[in-house]
């Protein structure tokens, strides 16, 4: 049943807000599964609590459809989750929802809230809460001090006003066994309207899956606002597969990506997984990310042969002083064996790059783009750095005053320098960001492989032909 049908009053809603149109710049355009409020609204439910879920994202009036569902539904408490680049719109939406009834109680969480909790409170004045961390049982409990009728001033991972300051309670210690969470709660979404860009599904109906939370690699530009700097954490191969016959059973899904940012570098957790996979004939088609130190051929085979159609890879750079700028851990070396092991395990390849770390010249870059077309991934994303909240090289910047702006929304552009470089100006990166594609794409090789992927998957083919051609062509 389509939220729209549902009748109030509900305790919580969930919005996932739309993100700026603006994108369309830099990106194609497709919609993922928002996987952190459908987790939030698995758990809630599981505590007996009436939650719904919109994604603004999926519908061109959000916000009249937004004003249309709090004043049908009523809910007690709406929950709001953004990433850096849509934390004005979920502001925006925050404010359609004290514009129907200022006693609504409004909650933010998600990556840049996390990183920046009193940044937050101080520039979002229709967000009462900030949920720092992990929101399952934080949010559970402030939901249950509302009810109850009692202030949640003590509770852990919780940030809000007192007297118009803003006060951050300590972070609440991190669920440790993943196995004893609910299965998200999608279908709550309308779950066929997802796809994501072409190159990132085989088949569909597709969703996303997440089997891990945390990292234990220390990459400066990556943020760890939300699960902060400890090690990973894993479910249980068996409960990854079992929500995904979940899924399959209720949804009719055929593909999925897994989101875990290091999941294949431990190889044992990976080869149990496919084994699984294999063992219940579930015919699925996946994706997933993977560091290039973490690859062999045995394990890339497995996976292969359990329905693993696409690799995103990590090499980032050219240049070996620009990975140790940046704390990647691997090398050069490395990236290249694992382009070649993707390619003999019949895997397509995804890989990003980045341009503008600090201390790189234009040489350095130049570097980047020939080993980019030398170890020739099938495709290749490339960015100039972005200083997002929560990485440590945002914290450098900021004190170190090359923050440029704080216009958040333009922190989704590729294209953009968003942090004064200590040696090329902005216009020299957008330059050579524009260089990085034309290089990349507009050469033989490319093309070859390109035609040779079109025979085994014609139909996928036609699609990202016709979804990134114009992208490609509004970089040259």
């Amino acid at each position: 049943m389509a939220i729209q049908d549902c009748d109030g009053p509900i305790d919580v809603l969930l919005v996932y807000p739309p993100m700026p149109r603006a994108r369309q710049l830099d990106l194609p355009y497709g919609n993922e599964v928002p996987l952190s409020v459908a987790t939030l609204a698995a758990f809630l439910e599981e505590q007996g609590i009436r939650t719904e879920i919109i994604d603004l994202d999926l519908h061109r009036e959000p916000y009249r459809l937004l004003r249309k569902l709090v004043a049908k539904l009523r809910p007690r408490v709406v929950g709001f989750t953004a990433l850096t680049p849509h934390i004005y719109n979920a502001h925006k939406a925050a404010t359609q929802v004290k514009d129907i009834d200022a006693s609504i109680v409004t909650v933010v969480g998600g990556i840049h809230a996390s990183a920046l909790p009193e940044d937050t409170l101080y520039r979002f004045p229709m967000f009462d809460y900030v949920v720092i961390g992990e929101g399952e049982i934080t949010l559970y409990n402030l939901i249950m001090h509302k009810f109850e009728g009692t202030r949640p001033d003590r509770e852990p991972g919780l940030a809000f006003r007192v007297d118009c300051e803003p006060v951050v309670n300590p972070r609440r210690p991190q669920i440790e066994d993943l196995d004893e969470l609910p299965f998200a709660a999608r279908e709550k979404l309308e779950h066929r309207r997802y796809a994501g860009s072409s190159s990132n599904y085989y088949r569909l109906p597709t969703t996303c899956i997440a089997a891990s939370r945390g990292c234990p690699f220390n990459c400066t530009n990556c943020s760890k606002g939300v699960y902060g700097r400890r090690s990973l954490r894993v479910m249980s191969p068996e409960r990854a597969i079992a929500e995904l016959e979940h899924c399959k059973k209720t949804l009719g899904i055929r593909n999925f990506k897994m989101i875990d940012d290091t999941i294949t570098s431990d190889k044992k957790w990976i080869h149990t997984f496919c084994e699984e996979l294999l063992k219940r004939e579930m015919d699925l088609t996946w994706s997933t990310m993977a560091r290039v130190d973490a690859a062999d051929l045995p394990m890339l085979k497995h996976m292969k042969k359990a329905g693993c159609f696409q690799l995103k890879w990590g090499p980032e750079c050219g240049t070996e002083k620009s990975l140790n700028r940046i704390k990647k851990g691997i090398t050069l070396e490395q990236s290249e064996k694992a382009m070649e092991l993707c390619q003999k395990a019949g895997i397509e390849s995804n890989a990003s790059f980045m341009i503008g770390i600090p201390g790189e010249t234009a040489d350095d870059i130049e570097a980047t783009i020939e080993f980019a077309c030398k170890i020739s991934p099938d495709v290749a994303t490339f960015a100039i750095l972005k200083p997002f909240p929560g990485s440590a090289i945002y914290d450098e910047a900021v004190a170190d005053g090359r923050i440029l702006h704080t216009v958040w929304d333009e922190y989704l552009h590729q294209g953009f320098a968003l942090m004064k470089h200590d040696v090329l100006s902005e216009d020299e990166l957008e330059r050579l960001f524009k260089r990085c594609y034309n290089r990349f794409y507009f050469r033989p090789k490319y093309w070859a492989k390109r035609v040779k992927w079109f025979f085994k998957q014609p139909i996928r083919e036609g699609r990202i032909f016709l979804e990134n051609g114009w992208m490609l062509i509004s970089k040259k």
